[in-house]
């Protein structure tokens, strides 16, 4: 049996925690990749199945080996023609204990890696995500989930809830002891995509499905979404017992407790803070340009949330975290499915599918000019911000080690890999809520109004010209551009007024 001699390996690391990207946004935020080896399943150990992937800790990731190498007799020498390489930025291998006594990697050091950073960079205001995904009975939801929220056991959604809850207390706790102005709220959301249809995990309700809707400034959301204030280690708990209740779970021949339906745990983090010269900047809460783009206003995404400084000058930080755990993909033939189960496979594949061709057109070197189809699945339209867009994003795959899982695990990585080459752009979701805002929009306005007001018609009618400058027309195509520069101020303006 192939053992390796770590447990773990990762791109690089800083004190603390691995570091993920860098707080400062510099637009070309690529998709992080993790994969993690499960261990054998009694049953994979019963059939004496062949283990055929051997880590590769000096550029993290793994070799795996067709198993048709297995099955000849050939020689060692002949191996590297059945041999396929893969790298990624970590990978943790937990198939069995090395022959060096180092145990496998554990909960806790996949949290540490691939999640704990994100706590960081939500605080920091920016939406970040996580995707397991894997074939079905990989070890998704045990990774995600784990079996006990207050064990080593316990999967990444937990113990991120937690570690963000805790660093939250603290700086309440600070501003509570007199040190800075600061006020947060928590909330959590958690629901299914099940047959293409979504069912919020925390409702009573017995409605059939809620409503994917579409805004046209904040994307996709799902119409009357239940959702949890968080303030305490028992109240994280109880949302996950809860959901974990009434999500779809079935027995198939590959897993005796296989996932029906895509989970999604979203966790949202509303800050009030002093605006501080380093906290926030208007430039950075307003653009504008004399091409057709649009003023950019953060912290809009989420929603609004009351500023509660007391007419002090404060920034509102809204940012979010989105854990997707996939279902399983999974083959007719291989899982034994039938009648409803194979419906719901078809359908998890499908949603993959379109997943994947996502995922595909994003990581082309030609995506700018390709149509991406976010459109063409539920699952797609809903993570539409999470894969290329407004966030910091972590693929996670899980696949087995033994011969037998050979094709999904290598479908697996080949997926992962391609995720690889997709760069988001992440920004700060940061709104500034006093009133200089407003007074820097009213300035803004006057001088567009004054540079308007220089240009006078010439009296040929073709062009303009400015006074005291004969001869220097300028193109009437200008005075349109100032037009319609001040009306996107005077809107920007007047979303200020209206939302503070």
């Amino acid at each position: 049996m192939i053992t390796p001699n770590r447990r773990s390996s990762t791109r690089s690391s800083v004190s603390g925690g691995i570091a993920l990207h860098n707080d400062a946004h510099d637009g070309n935020d690529k998709i992080v990749t993790v994969v993690r080896v499960r261990p054998m399943s009694d049953s994979e150990l019963l059939h004496h199945c062949k283990v055929v992937m051997i880590p590769d800790y000096g550029e993290p990731g793994m070799c795996i080996i067709d198993p048709v190498y297995f099955g000849t007799d050939k020689r060692e020498s002949d191996r590297k023609a059945y041999e396929r390489h893969f790298h990624y930025d970590h990978f943790f291998w937990s198939a069995n204990k090395a022959d060096n006594g180092v145990e496998v990697a554990t909960q806790e050091e996949v949290f540490n890696a691939c999640a704990k950073p994100l706590v960081g960079h939500c605080i920091t205001g920016f939406n970040c995500a996580i995707f397991a995904y894997g074939q079905t009975g990989s070890g998704k939801t045990h990774t995600m989930m784990g079996y006990d929220s207050h064990s080593e056991g316990a999967g990444v959604i937990p113990r991120l809830v937690r570690s963000l809850l805790q660093q939250v207390n603290e700086m309440r706790l600070l501003q509570q002891n007199g040190v800075g102005s600061y006020d947060s709220k928590i909330d959590v959301s958690y629901y299914e995509i099940y047959n293409e249809k979504v069912h919020d995990l925390l409702s009573n309700s017995t409605e059939v499905g809620c409503r994917v809707r579409e805004h046209p400034d904040t994307g996709a959301y799902v119409e009357g979404l239940t959702r949890v204030e968080i303030n305490n280690y028992e109240d994280v708990d109880a949302v996950l017992q809860r959901g974990q209740k009434h999500r779809a779970v079935a027995a198939t021949l590959m897993n005796s407790s296989s996932s029906r339906s895509h989970a999604v745990f979203n966790v949202y983090l509303v800050q009030t803070l002093p605006n501080l010269p380093d906290s926030a900047s208007f430039g950075g809460s307003v653009s504008v340009t004399s091409d057709d783009s649009s003023v950019n206003s953060r912290g809009s995404r989420n929603g609004k949330s009351s500023s509660r400084s007391n007419g002090s000058s404060s920034v509102q930080r809204q940012s979010k975290v989105c854990l997707v755990d996939l279902a399983g993909s999974e083959r007719a033939s291989a899982s034994g499915v039938s009648g409803e189960r194979l419906t719901e496979a078809n359908s998890i594949n499908k949603s993959l599918s379109a997943l994947g061709d996502v995922i595909q057109a994003l990581s082309a070197k030609s995506s700018k000019s390709l149509h991406i189809p976010y459109r063409n699945s539920v699952l797609t339209w809903l993570m539409k911000d999470s894969i290329g867009g407004n966030s910091k994003s972590v693929m996670l795959a899980t696949v087995s080690p033994t011969d037998t899982a050979y094709f999904e695990s290598m479908s697996t990585l080949r997926y992962v890999e391609r995720a690889k080459l997709i760069s988001n752009h992440a920004v700060v979701n940061e709104t500034t809520s006093d009133a200089n805002v407003i007074s820097q929009l009213q300035k803004q306005v006057q001088t567009l109004q004054k540079q308007l007001s220089e240009v006078q018609p010439s009296g040929s009618g073709h062009g303009l010209k400015r006074p005291g400058s004969a001869n220097n027309l300028v193109d009437s195509e200008s005075s349109e551009d100032l037009k319609r520069m001040m009306a996107l101020v005077t809107q920007k303006q007047q979303v200020y007024l209206h939302s503070y």
